[in-house]
């Protein structure tokens, strides 16, 4: 007597699903995914980009200092640092375009520089896994949207351009020597962030010794230094620095900013009890340091992401 026949096997998946798990496995940039990514991106502030306005220091500082010093504004620091990327959209935006169009130019640009952050997470020289989750994660948390489209706040975004660029692999022409430098710094003159994210740059000159390892640890010290002096000659302070230093309070600001608020959202940063909100972020931190350190082959990588 005959056994059972064998199942047949599986039918193929459909050519677009096969195509889509392909590029799964190896993410890359492409015409559609920078559309997907541009699209979901102007549904977080779809205002900003139909109907602009000037944010903050976009008008008051920026366009204002433009029209009255000009080309003199781009070497001008605002609250004790220089703002290379928002000085020049300003002088662009002066020398192009009526009036009128000023806060869409303002907005397309810092629209645009957002989605060059995210596009950049995709290439072939950033060694990162979950490339996807990791773009969809600078803008589907929990915010107010204060930070988005606007030059104000565009030096938040670009402060992940110098983590991209120290995880990044050696450029192998000119081209991307040229263009990793320039890079680091436009961004570097663009906030204070170099002065703290510098220690990065130091650590992989130290552990790969090379020249284009060099070059970068000299651009972004020179940012870094350029901005902590003038940072320490504008002697900018607030009422807050002169109080009492408390260690409690201070891990519960850290563990509201950075764990409670991005993940939760304000609401609950603000009504959980302090005991709560510092409990939840010493134990985040504390497993996020015994996970980085325990053996793995990207044990680096997580250490280098942790320190940043």
């Amino acid at each position: 007597m005959n056994g059972p026949s064998p199942a047949p096997p599986p039918a193929p998946p459909h050519r677009l699903v096969a195509a889509l798990q392909a590029w799964w496995r190896e993410p890359r940039l492409t015409w559609w995914v920078l559309a997907l990514l541009a699209g979901l991106l102007a549904l977080r502030k779809p205002h900003a980009l139909l109907a602009p306005q000037f944010w903050a220091e976009d008008g008051s500082v920026f366009l204002i200092e433009q029209d009255q010093l000009g080309l003199a504004a781009l070497f001008t620091p605002y609250m004790g640092y220089l703002h290379a990327i928002p000085r020049h959209v300003a002088w662009l935006a002066a020398h192009l375009f009526d009036p009128a169009w000023w806060p869409a130019c303002y907005n397309g640009l810092a629209y645009a520089i957002w989605l060059a952050v995210f596009a950049r997470t995709f290439s072939p020289r950033l060694p990162l896994p979950h490339k996807p989750w990791l773009a969809l994660l600078f803008f589907v948390g929990p915010q107010t949207g204060e930070i988005l489209f606007n030059l104000t706040n565009v030096q938040w975004i670009t402060a992940f351009v110098f983590i991209q660029q120290a995880l990044i692999a050696r450029p192998q022409n000119w081209c991307q020597r040229l263009g990793d430098l320039a890079l680091l710094a436009v961004v570097g003159l663009t906030g204070p962030f170099v002065v703290a994210l510098l220690p990065l740059f130091a650590w992989r000159c130290w552990r790969d010794r090379h020249a284009d390892n060099f070059a970068a640890l000299i651009v972004v010290s020179a940012c870094a230094a350029t901005q902590a002096w003038l940072i320490h000659r504008a002697q900018i302070t607030f009422e807050h620095q002169h109080a009492t230093f408390h260690f409690f309070n201070t891990l519960t600001v850290l563990s509201r900013r950075l764990l409670i608020w991005p993940a939760f959202g304000p609401t609950l940063a603000h009504d959980l009890p302090a005991i709560v909100i510092c409990g939840l972020g010493v134990a985040f931190v504390v497993a996020l340091f015994g996970a980085a350190w325990r053996p793995h082959p990207r044990r680096l990588l997580r250490l280098q992401l942790i320190a940043a």
